[in-house]
C-alpha cells in the first residue's frame, strides 16, 4: 500500500510516491529531470506521467516534432463495456512505438492502453469534476513487476509554492532534448559467469536500469531482475567498471 501525489504547474512537476515508509521523489523543471538513482519504482512502473495516462494523446504526440498515425477502428468488449479499439503508431525522432487504445463507445473515455501483452493499463469507474473526467481505479501491468492497482484517485486545483519543485539534495540531473538519439556503446564487456550459477548449471537474462551521465560514464546501474545466483550482481559490476567506454549522454533502460 502507498500514496502517489502528482503536482503540476505548467512546465514544473513533482511526483512523490510514499510506500512502506519510504519516499521517492522526481522533479521536472522544463527540460530537466531530477532523479534519485537509488529510487527506481517510479521509473519502472511508469507512474511518472500517471495523471496523463488516460488521455489518448498524453505521450506528447501533439508536439510539432512528433508524428502519429491511427489504425482502423474495430469493436471489442473491455471488461463489460463496448469499446472502439485501434492501434496508434507514434514517431519521435528515429524512435517509433505502437500502442493499442480502446475508447468507451458511449462516453468517449479511455478504457485500455496497451503496448503489448506484458505492459498495459486499464481505466475504470470514471468520475467527473468540472470539465475533467478521470478514472477512480487503474489496473497496471508492467514487465518484471507484480500487477498492481491505483485506487481512490482525486484531481483538484491547488495553489502550489515554488519550493515544492526544488530538487532533492541527492538527485542527479537528467536533461532531455529534441536531438536525442539512441545510446551506442563503444565497448561491450562480457560479465563474469557467477560461480553459483555455474555450479547449479543455470543461465539467466538480466535487465538493468542504467543512467548515463553527460560525460558518458555510468552514473547508476541496478538490476530489475534480482536473483540469488549472482547474475545480477555480475552484470551490475561489469556495467559500472566498464563505464570508461563513452556512451552518448542520456538516460536509458
Amino acid at each position: 500500500m502507498g500514496n502517489l501525489t502528482i503536482s503540476r504547474d505548467h512546465d514544473l512537476s513533482r511526483i512523490e510516491l510514499n510506500m512502506n515508509g519510504t519516499d521517492e521523489v522526481q522533479i521536472q523543471r522544463n527540460q530537466l529531470r531530477y532523479i534519485v538513482p537509488s529510487r527506481r519504482l517510479l521509473r519502472a512502473s511508469g507512474l511518472v506521467r500517471f495523471d496523463e495516462s488516460w488521455d489518448p494523446l498524453s505521450s506528447g504526440v501533439t508536439e510539432s516534432y512528433d508524428k502519429y498515425s491511427l489504425g482502423k477502428a474495430h469493436s471489442e468488449t473491455v471488461g463489460q463495456q463496448r469499446a472502439w479499439c485501434f492501434d496508434m503508431t507514434t514517431t519521435y525522432m528515429q524512435f517509433k512505438s505502437k500502442e493499442k487504445l480502446c475508447i468507451d463507445a458511449t462516453r468517449r473515455v479511455l478504457l485500455l492502453r496497451s503496448e503489448h501483452a506484458n505492459r498495459w493499463s486499464k481505466f475504470m469507474d470514471y468520475a467527473e469534476t468540472g470539465v475533467q473526467r478521470y478514472p477512480q481505479r487503474v489496473s497496471i501491468v508492467r514487465e518484471h513487476m507484480a500487477p498492481f492497482e491505483v485506487t481512490d484517485i482525486h484531481v483538484a486545483p491547488a495553489s502550489l509554492p515554488a519550493e515544492l519543485f526544488e530538487p532533492p539534495g541527492n538527485a542527479i540531473e537528467v536533461e532531455t532534448c529534441a536531438n536525442q538519439r539512441r545510446a551506442e556503446p563503444k565497448k561491450t564487456p562480457e560479465p563474469v559467469f557467477p560461480a553459483r550459477g555455474s555450479a547449479d548449471r543455470q543461465n539467466a537474462m538480466v535487465v538493468l536500469d542504467v543512467i548515463v551521465a553527460k560525460d558518458g560514464t555510468v552514473a547508476f546501474a541496478k538490476s530489475l531482475t534480482p536473483d540469488e545466483s549472482g547474475f545480477s550482481e555480475s552484470a551490475e559490476r561489469t556495467v559500472r567498471t566498464g563505464s570508461s567506454s563513452q556512451l552518448p549522454a542520456m538516460a536509458a533502460r
